[in-house]
């Protein structure tokens, strides 16, 4: 990839009578977590298309995606085949896994060789989307296990009456999709209710425990090995998938355990068991118009554009004859600054109305993109009125602040691993705030309930409270006021009030505002304020220069 260049991949190639677009994107300058796949059996008839889209990592994603697709060749195009291989792909990983590093067993047995690579498999993960396209047959088998979407087209003759009957469509287009499989998807809430009953914190902020998107998939063995007795072969595990944190300069997952795992219970809670099923590229009625094409991606572009608009997209591609219509469609979509990976798939069946001469990646009309500081802070054409982004972790080391400012109270409580409990604090904090919400209790100051939750953690590791007092505790929830910013959060936030008016809430005391920057396009913009310097005031853009403000936010006035 060239200097500059956001793109990671873009590709054509000829099946028969079809031709496959492919394109990756990558927003940011970290390794892409997307792979795909593009398979091709002997004698032509069959093509399996796979999208990976991984996270936490890479290890998981390139290595379903290079041990799958030859396993599903192998196979007959049914959908039970396809689960039992989906299923025995992730049981696989889960044993290698287990086989070295299981309490047990690795005491009478040494790791194999590629004991690492088996565990940064597991610690990883990712959804999948394989489909197996029939040409004879026109017919395209799914097998979906996460939030990657196929999108299959049938370019309907004008006039035909039939166009918009069966299935959701723009005109002249028929349209068939997957369902998309994640901890937002009701289907799946209900899923995870249904096989773990009585767990009701299972789905916390639109994830699973809080921390994944991901309910089907591969990988993200922490959500799916075995607990032990009082979890302590879970815990085992999880130290092992520690080790990998610390090598990338991460938190290690077993200094979060309770943040993650505070409601592990009945393991697994992610399926690699996909959703299957069969789409036809011939129409209602079976007739083969040779004009259609599939479309698969990952999540990356369908937050971005609906299957509607991405299908109209690309046959106004077609009709244009352009050289690769998967980087056409990813051009199509760029004014929207995609955040995440974006992987594009484009099976074409209409091959011969692509122009001769113009399947060369260098022929496609995509702009070359760069990734400069200054192009993500240049305001938009169109006005943005406001961007919102963490501080907590973001902008501050709440870990080492709060751990350094137990280090510094005395006498130490024996036998109290001081990381541990931070990291236990945090979590606990937000069970309670849940809680409270769940039972309908009125929200409190959160340093009351920072009080509480240190209280209740001293007790539980059987230290007095009389061993730090009343002054030490409070000094201890003050601390939460008092963190330590990044070394580049500062130079990074005085960047981007060169362009930009940047608005800050530092204070953590009213739960409305807490852990949020605002930043407005536009240094100009002034902003009103009540003059009450001892009470929670408003603070909005001024209507005079601003008047649509696109937010209000509350801060405690200095």
């Amino acid at each position: 990839m060239a200097p500059g260049n956001l793109k990671t991949h873009e590709g054509i190639q000829t099946v028969g009578d079809a031709t496959i677009y492919s394109v990756q994107f990558q927003p940011t300058d970290r390794p892409i977590e997307d792979r795909f796949s593009i398979s091709v059996s002997p004698d032509n008839n069959r093509v399996i298309l796979g999208v990976y889209d991984g996270h936490g990592g890479t290890d998981a994603a390139e290595h379903v995606s290079k041990t799958l697709p030859p396993a599903l060749l192998t196979c007959p195009s049914k959908p039970e085949e396809y689960t039992r291989i989906f299923e025995a792909t992730d049981k696989a990983m889960l044993d290698a896994f287990e086989r070295d590093y299981s309490p047990l067993t690795s005491l009478f047995r040494a790791r194999s060789e590629d004991h690492l690579q088996h565990a940064k498999v597991l610690r990883s993960g990712c959804m999948a989307l394989v489909l197996d396209i029939d040409l004879l047959g026109r017919r395209v088998l799914y097998a979906n296990a996460g939030d990657c979407r196929a999108v299959v087209c049938e370019i309907v003759p004008s006039g035909n009456s039939e166009e918009n009957s069966n299935s959701p469509s723009t005109a002249g287009l028929r349209i068939q999709q997957t369902v998309d499989l994640n901890a937002k998807s009701s289907s799946e809430q209900e899923r995870l209710n249904r096989e773990h009953p009585n767990e009701p914190s299972l789905i916390v902020s639109g994830r699973l425990f809080g921390k994944l998107m991901s309910t089907r998939g591969f990988g993200d063995g922490y959500y799916k090995l075995p607990r032990g007795l009082n979890n302590w072969k879970h815990k085992k595990y999880v130290d092992v998938f520690s080790l990998l944190d610390r090598e990338n300069k991460k938190v290690p997952m077993n200094e979060q355990y309770y943040q993650y795992f505070y409601g592990y219970r009945t393991p697994p809670y992610i399926t690699p068991t996909p959703d299957t099923g069969v789409m036809s590229l011939s129409g209602s009625e079976g007739r083969e118009t040779g004009s259609g094409f599939v479309l698969c991606g990952s999540d990356g572009l369908f937050d971005l554009v609906t299957s509607e608009m991405a299908a109209e997209t690309v046959r106004e591609g077609i009709r244009n004859g352009v050289g690769n219509l998967a980087a056409y469609l990813l051009e199509s979509v760029m004014v929207k600054r995609p955040g995440d990976d974006v992987t594009i798939i484009l099976f074409n069946l209409n091959h011969g109305s692509i122009r001769d001469g113009d399947h060369s990646p260098n022929s496609s009309s995509t702009a070359k993109l760069k990734p400069s500081m200054e192009a993500i802070i240049t305001p938009h054409k169109q006005p943005r009125g406001a961007v919102v982004f963490d501080l907590m972790g973001t902008c501050t080391d709440w870990k080492s602040s709060i751990v350094a400012s137990l280090e510094r109270q005395t006498p130490r409580p024996p036998a109290v691993d001081l990381p541990t409990l931070a990291a236990a604090w945090r979590a606990e904090f937000f069970k309670e705030i849940h809680r409270r919400f769940e039972q309908g209790e009125l929200s409190e100051d959160i340093d009351i309930t920072h009080r509480r939750v240190l209280d209740k953690l001293l007790e539980e590791a059987g230290v007095s409270l009389a061993v730090w007092g009343e002054d030490v505790r409070q000094s201890l929830v003050q601390s939460w006021h008092n963190q330590t910013a990044w070394p580049d959060a500062i130079p990074g936030i005085e960047l981007l009030k060169q362009d930009y008016f940047v608005y800050a809430h530092f204070s953590y005391r009213w739960p409305c505002a807490r852990n949020r920057a605002f930043v407005c396009a536009a240094a100009q913009r002034s902003f009103s304020k009540r003059d009450d310097p001892t009470s929670a005031g408003y603070c909005k853009v001024n209507r005079a220069s601003f008047p649509q403000p696109f937010f209000i936010a509350i801060t405690k006035s200095d």
